[in-house]
């Protein structure tokens, strides 16, 4: 229907390709359950050899592009598609040349970038079977040496490592890891995969005007992707704007549902993307800090998006908003090395909880290069410090601490007390400043996991529920 054109297209379409595209912006003309997360999405078709970095770059530039999702990576570990083993185990974890890109990408062009975490975990092939490079060429011979399967920890590799992109595992429709789903976390110990989205058996389009049940983190990936034009799109109505590609991998990161332990995991990332909570957040939002700064602005500091006639977007509805209804503030700051900004979110008697997410794109490097920190303090005057693991021990349940490895950050509070919150962001060690950052916090009902209807076996959490036998 025109919604496809391509850019710079070197060969014909690919299955991957299309299932992956299907999940992002399917029509469902065919079939409704096949329907992509965005079926009104605009799609641009291109290759990416020799140089997906310029080609993204291009999108940008060119085509007004916001959202990229790469199903793609490189090739560590076993390929069983072609009985091949890739590389060495070393690669998981390893900040690659492509990782230094992608951020460099990030940084430069506001694009947001996601990347599948990978179908790594749990690969193992005993045989003769061919030998090849990360980039996937192979030496054509047949081998019979013993390699081991790939690692638990850490299994993500390539640009999935990088630290501006958002990385996708997958689970099953159970809300359960995907056995394949590569964990983190990356050599420096930062969190990897930052959140997952269902990607097994996932109808969405094939070659040919079909239609096929998938798998993978590309498919994980992809549905992601189509949350964040929901978004895009949902911003452009609501408040006249996009977000920018950090408030929105903020945004992605701060609404998500935790799977197992409370905070973020090398398994799951921070949560499971839930959109409709996304979206709350963002109904509810207040895009100027002024409104509940405790701290002077520096001039000339973007904000975010506004209404016309220069007033914040929805900065009356906070003010008067009644305590059963979510209440949020999204902040776009820059602070360079030793400066701070304090913000004031108000929480209500009966908030489920309280929130805090930074985010921030880091200069590239194999470590963090800028470190700010976020705490918070409660009304009682008692500091709260941020989610913290420990990448020696990858399957401890996170902590509270001072975190100078992620260049994302988040806190939450279950069962906050009544008053005024104050937020504070510190410019710690901001060696290549000044340092934009993304801040939303939150509070309200609408923090709440949704709930799940039961009728004998039938688990009710769609949005319909079809008679043909076939769903």
């Amino acid at each position: 229907a025109g919604r496809v054109p391509p850019v710079d297209v070197r060969w014909g379409e690919d299955d991957h390709g299309v299932t992956v595209s299907g999940c992002v912006a399917g029509a469902g003309a065919l079939e409704p359950r096949a329907t992509g997360m965005a079926p009104g999405a605009q799609l641009y078709w291109t290759s990416w050899v020799p140089d997906p970095w310029t080609a993204m770059e291009r999108l940008h530039d060119e085509h007004g592009v916001t959202i990229v999702n790469n199903s793609w990576n490189t090739k560590p570990g076993w390929w069983l598609d072609t009985l091949s083993w890739h590389g060495d185990l070393w690669a998981f974890g390893y900040y690659h040349e492509r990782a230094d890109a992608a951020d460099a990408l990030v940084r430069d062009t506001d694009l947001l970038v996601l990347f599948s975490g990978g179908d790594k975990r749990q690969m193992s092939f005993l045989g003769p079977h061919a030998h090849g490079d990360q980039n996937g060429s192979e030496d054509g011979l047949s081998h019979e040496d013993l390699h081991p399967p790939n690692p638990l920890y850490p299994s993500i590799a390539g640009a999935a490592v990088a630290k501006n992109v958002l990385t996708v595992g997958g689970t099953t429709k159970d809300d359960e890891i995907n056995t394949f789903s590569s964990f983190g976390p990356t050599d420096d110990g930062r969190v990897k995969p930052d959140l997952v989205a269902v990607g097994l058996d996932v109808l969405t389009t094939a070659a040919a005007d079909g239609y096929v049940a998938t798998n993978g983190t590309s498919i994980s990936s992809a549905v992601v992707a189509g949350v964040a034009a929901l978004l895009t799109d949902y911003s452009r109505r609501r408040h006249g704007s996009d977000p920018s590609s950090s408030v929105l991998k903020a945004l992605l990161i701060h609404s998500t549902r935790d799977l197992g332990d409370p905070g973020p995991d090398f398994q799951s990332g921070f949560g499971i993307a839930d959109a409709e909570l996304a979206a709350r957040v963002l109904d509810a939002a207040v895009f100027d800090g002024d409104w509940f700064r405790a701290t002077p602005r520096r001039p000339g500091r973007r904000l975010g998006p506004t209404t016309t006639g220069g007033k914040s977007a929805g900065s009356p509805r906070i003010a008067t908003s009644p305590g059963d209804e979510m209440r949020s503030l999204v902040i776009e700051e820059v602070l360079d090395h030793g400066e701070s900004a304090t913000f004031v979110l108000p929480v209500m008697n009966g908030d489920d909880e309280f929130r805090a997410t930074l985010v921030w794109h880091d200069p590239p490097g194999p470590v963090l290069v800028n470190d700010l920190d976020l705490s918070v303090v409660a009304p009682d005057g008692r500091v709260v410090r941020p989610f913290v693991l420990d990448p020696d021990r990858p399957f401890m349940a996170a902590t509270a601490g001072v975190n100078n490895r992620d260049n994302v950050e988040q806190i939450r509070v279950h069962g906050p007390m009544a008053g005024r919150w104050r937020i504070l962001v510190e410019g710690t060690a901001v060696a290549d400043g000044p340092q934009g950052l993304a801040l939303i916090a939150s509070a309200g009902e609408g923090n709440r996991a949704p709930e799940r209807l039961f009728e004998g076996d039938l688990v009710i959490d769609e949005f319909f529920v079809t008679g043909d036998g076939l769903s």
